[in-house]
């Protein structure tokens, strides 16, 4: 398909490139998308309808959505042996598709040698930019956005000339000469600094900012920023988040799991920074963990900070069994929920197991093991659900 479409490679490259997609760790919705729009331009080519600068356009967009820099280099190169001249709308997707500086100076390097030479626009040095600040580089982000001008695109551009700032303070002052209306990307930005920094007074107050804007709605992110915050700062408590956590119900939004993940991440630091009970701490976490179990999708994160608290326990009380077995129960959830064992995860597992002297991987294998029981266990109950049996 990609061989006949794009650039005349062997049928085992193009297979092999498919193969990638398809085996990314990524969302299904990326994998369909992706494959869907280059099976539309083969499905094209198959009818013999001419393949034009639309219909790559729209490919190259999904692309840029999606980060895959492989395919739109692929496209690019398509286009060319086509006679297709890629447009700088085109080009703005390709460097949209990086996911990471490496590519970013690649694609920059292809844009000094296209022909005709492709400037980078004022909507790339934004994307540039976004990626720098991401990475860490904010000097570097703040030097491309001082070349661009705020007309372009102009919210993102004070948004993330906002999030560029060294520090807390900068951004306050950068947001403070803001032209009006000031909007919820702008307050976003600087609850990021807030987070980021563990500065739950200003994030509060910024919260209450944005309430007492009728313009502006609150909203997940907003609050999820403020507990952030909150976790991270010096007058964190777990029961500081509930507080924020009931703050949020009260404003009619739902708790999402990450939410509670970072009530159970501050049961550890309760348990190691602060002093608390450890059982009182261990039964919150554990409650916490398993309300996201019973009441939402269950997420690695909150596996891995809860078998945190564990060991954070295990470091103020001594080693215990008991805990390989409170590990063996969470490991359980996070398999039978089809969960993928992520690093952090593995890793929090095995420092658990180096101090309370037990096999981690012993742990693995049986919540695998409970996990193709219980997809056999379902299996049955849906037979005997046919024939009127339960």
């Amino acid at each position: 398909m990609l061989k006949r479409h794009c650039y005349g490679k062997s049928d085992g490259a193009v297979a092999a490139y498919l193969k990638g997609i398809l085996n990314k760790k990524h969302r299904i919705d990326r994998n369909k998308e992706l494959a869907l729009g280059f099976s539309e331009l083969e499905a094209m080519e198959a009818e013999g309808a001419e393949v034009g600068l639309k219909s790559y356009s729209t490919v190259l967009a999904r692309c840029g959505k999606w980060k895959c820099l492989s395919g739109a280099l692929m496209l690019v190169e398509g286009m060319r042996r086509r006679g297709v001249q890629p447009t700088e709308v085109c080009w703005e997707a390709v460097v949209s598709a990086c996911s990471d500086m490496d590519e970013m100076e690649k694609v920059l390097s292809l844009l000094e040698k296209a022909s005709p030479p492709q400037q980078v626009t004022d909507n790339m040095a934004l994307t540039i930019a976004a990626l720098l600040i991401h990475e860490g580089a904010k000097q570097s982000a703040l030097t491309v956005l001082n070349t661009t001008p705020p007309s372009a695109r102009t919210t993102l551009w004070h948004v993330l000339h906002i999030e560029a700032q060294p520090n807390l303070t900068s951004a306050g002052h950068v947001f403070d000469t803001l032209p009006p209306p000031v909007l919820s990307q702008h307050y976003l930005a600087l609850l990021k600094h807030c987070a980021a920094e563990g500065n739950y007074q200003v994030a509060k107050g910024i919260l209450t900012l944005i309430k007492a804007d009728p313009s502006i709605k609150v909203n997940h992110l907003m609050y999820h920023r403020l507990l952030l915050a909150c976790l991270h700062s010096t007058v964190s408590s777990s029961q500081l988040l509930f507080s924020i956590v009931n703050s949020k119900l009260a404003d009619g939004l739902p708790l999402t799991p990450m939410d509670v993940t970072i009530v159970i991440q501050s049961a550890a630091r309760d348990i190691s920074d602060r002093g608390c009970n450890v059982e009182e701490s261990i039964a919150l976490a554990e409650a916490a963990f398993h309300n996201i179990a019973l009441t939402m999708d269950l997420v690695p994160p909150a596996v891995t900070a809860l078998l945190r608290v564990y060991s954070a326990a295990a470091h103020k009380t001594g080693p215990s069994l008991d805990y390989k077995a409170k590990a063996q129960l969470a490991m359980d959830k996070h398999f039978t929920s089809n969960l993928r064992l992520t690093a952090p995860t593995h890793s929090a597992l095995e420092e658990l197991g180096t101090l309370c002297g037990f096999d981690h991987n012993e742990v693995i294998k049986l919540a695998e093991r409970a996990r193709e029981i219980g997809g056999r266990e379902a299996h049955l109950i849906q037979g005997y659900k046919s024939v009127g049996l339960a």
